[in-house]
This record gives C-alpha cells, sequence and structure tokens, in this order.
C-alpha cells in the first residue's frame, strides 16, 4: 500500500543493498487488521541509490504496537498492561482469572504479552475491569472453586475495589 510521506533526512547508516547513504522516511501507510483499515504511523529506510525501502527490527515493531493500539482503542480493549495491572490489582494469578472468565490461561497470557483479543474476549476483559463486574462473574462461576477458593478471590477482590 502507498505511504503519505511526513517527512524524510539523512541517516546515519549505509544501505545494506548498495552499502551508499539512506534516509529516514516518516509516514502513514493504510494496514488491514482484522477486515479493518487503519492510518497507522510508520518510519522506514529508503536506499538513495536504489530507491528500496527497508526496515530495522525496532521500527516494525513501532508500527505493529501502533495499530494495535488503534485497533484496541477503537474496540475498548485493554491494553496487556492494563490487564496485568488489573489482575494483579485483584491479587489473581493467571489461572485464577482465567477460570473466573471462562478463558484459557494460555491465552490470557498471550494477551499480558502484547497479543491482540478478538473483540468478544477484549470486550469481556474490558466488561470484568468496569465497576463490581468482576465480583459478579466471580459469583456466575462460585461452584467451579471450593468454598475456601471462592472467599479467598471474593476478599481479594473486594479489597481492591475498596
Amino acid at each position: 500500500m502507498e505511504t503519505k510521506i511526513i517527512s524524510e533526512q539523512m541517516a546515519d547508516i549505509k544501505s545494506p543493498i548498495t552499502g551508499g547513504p539512506v534516509r529516514e522516511v516518516r509516514g502513514v501507510k493504510k494496514f488491514d487488521f482484522r477486515n479493518e483499515t487503519y492510518d497507522v504511523p510508520v518510519r522506514f529506510y529508503k536506499c538513495v541509490e536504489s530507491q528500496e525501502e527497508f526496515t530495522s527490527g525496532e521500527q516494525d515493531e513501532e508500527w505493529s504496537s501502533s495499530l494495535y493500539s488503534l485497533y484496541r482503542e477503537k474496540h475498548g480493549i485493554p491494553s496487556p498492561e492494563e490487564i496485568k495491572e488489573f489482575r494483579e490489582k485483584n491479587e489473581l494469578s493467571l489461572q485464577e482469572l482465567s477460570s473466573i472468565l471462562g478463558l484459557d490461561e494460555y491465552i490470557l497470557t498471550q494477551y499480558e504479552k502484547g497479543e491482540v483479543p478478538n473483540e468478544a474476549e477484549g470486550k469481556l476483559l474490558s466488561l470484568c475491569m468496569r465497576d463490581n463486574n468482576l465480583i459478579t462473574l466471580l459469583g456466575i462461576c462460585k461452584n467451579q472453586f471450593s468454598k475456601d477458593e471462592y472467599e479467598s478471590m471474593y476478599d481479594r477482590i473486594h479489597s481492591a475495589i475498596q
């Protein structure tokens, strides 16, 4: 897809293609993600001699992080940091929170590491993080836990709310 160029400047690196000078280009590029199109800020290098574009791993990480943030923002999905902070604030293990939410523990781990939840699971995470919804969800699945486990989780969650 075509990149809308915002700025260009000479970079302090040599082209891996020709060994010659390189320009750093900043712009906006359209990316498709989960059947939607997003305008994402990008940064890449362009070989002056060959006009070929290339990126560093850091630049690839920047645009993918921006794309994921735009998707999360549009769909009201919490960030990895928000998910982990919420879980830790409520003093819940990954296993406990995944049981309450009905999500696989591995999936929740991946979300905390930056994987983007699908829209339904993202909304579930967002919903559980509001008001007393986590207490409500815990009550719904009360029979999955022993009495001691349930009471321990309830007390930790309730303390975090106050």
